[in-house]
């Protein structure tokens, strides 16, 4: 399509690094699930030969203006990214893994996460990397279709941090606060890193739960041994700037009052995991729904103590910190078989004192 295109919407951002028989069915998916005047920019990381070409025959529509660069050599996820990033003048911007599939009203429905709180500066759809996979003999379109009356009354969640495969950006955050931090080895903790930087501005991240974009993860760089590297490493930069988030049990007999739930959602809100385990005649409506608390509801009036216990010690390769006694004291008495530190109240955690004054 020759001319620029008008006031485009949104400008997706794809990496591309050979592995072709992704990167086509997911430009694929792109031209027949999105309606709405977007730019996509295909940022190409040194490609081999056969890729190169088929990027080149693509072809703009009248939705969705195609621009490819060509990249002599991998410049790696980060720089990659924000090569498109900085070419970008849409209001909202989309990074776009090549290994996706995007699915019908994924753009729309990303887009009105965005209209309905005007804290909301980044965006998740739905997907596999959050749990949900198609079933036996399901597409994923059914998937998308499923998830859309599925969460009629609750289109969106907000969670800790976004994940890059598919991540939506307003742009005043990039305004603010600039671009993926390039100084982490490959890739890896850029999103979240990116995420935390917005959170501190007061922005908060969120999950479209009707929009569905299936990943497959991991296909771009396959090598386990050198990911697990650049995993640790930038682990290791990541919590040294940010600090480790912290894992908390905490057993209850009746339900959170308001002064707990506002407690523990300023406790989320800076990227801390809480379970809460209740009994079922309790049912609880959490009114700040967020995706780091747990709710977990039993059935157990006197082995509730044996339930409790398999449900932390099975958490072994993901320990609890710490374990809330206040409703069950007994806990202390098998503190030595937990990794986590048992504590009296949710007060005592160090770590929560300036969050929770």
């Amino acid at each position: 399509m020759n001319g620029e295109l008008k006031n485009p919407v949104c400008d997706i951002i794809l990496l591309s690094w050979n592995k072709l028989e992704y990167t086509r069915p997911c430009i694929e998916s792109i031209f027949r699930h999105t309606s709405l005047p977007c730019r996509l920019f295909i940022i190409d990381n040194g490609s081999e030969e056969e890729t190169k070409v088929y990027l080149k025959s693509l072809q703009s529509s009248p939705a969705l203006q195609i621009r490819v660069i060509l990249n002599k050599e991998n410049l790696g996820f980060v720089e990659g990214m924000n090569q498109g990033m900085k070419l970008s003048q849409a209001p909202y911007v989309c990074l776009l893994n090549n290994d996706t599939l995007v699915t019908s009203q994924w753009l729309e429905l990303c887009l009105a996460a965005f209209k309905r709180d005007p804290t909301v500066g980044i965006v998740n759809p739905h997907s596999s990397t959050f749990g949900v996979w198609p079933k036996k003999n399901q597409t994923v379109e059914e998937v998308a279709q499923a998830l859309v009356v599925q969460y009629q009354s609750n289109p969106v969640t907000e969670i800790g941090t976004c994940v890059g495969f598919c991540m939506f950006i307003k742009r005043e955050v990039i305004q603010k606060i600039g671009y993926l931090e390039e100084t982490l080895h490959k890739f890896f903790f850029e999103d979240t890193d990116f995420c935390k930087r917005a959170k501190k501005v007061g922005y908060v991240c969120v999950v479209a739960n009707q929009a569905y974009v299936f990943h497959y993860e991991h296909k771009s760089f396959k090598n386990k041994k050198h990911r697990d590297q650049f995993f640790k490493k930038n682990q290791k930069w990541f919590f040294e700037k940010w600090g480790k988030p912290l894992r908390i049990f905490w057993p209850k007999q009746e339900v959170c009052t308001q002064q707990e739930q506002d407690m523990l959602t300023k406790i989320v809100r800076d990227d801390h995991f809480i379970s809460l385990f209740l009994p079922k005649k309790v049912q609880m409506v959490w009114h700040q729904k967020h995706a780091h608390v747990s709710l977990n509801y039993h059935s157990f009036k006197r082995l509730f103590l044996f339930y409790f216990l398999w449900a932390i010690l099975k958490k072994q390769k993901k320990p609890y910190d710490y374990i809330v006694t206040k409703d069950f004291p007994i806990l202390n008495k098998f503190s030595s078989l937990m990794k986590g530190k048992c504590v009296s109240d949710i007060r005592e955690v160090k770590e929560f004192e300036a969050l929770i004054r």
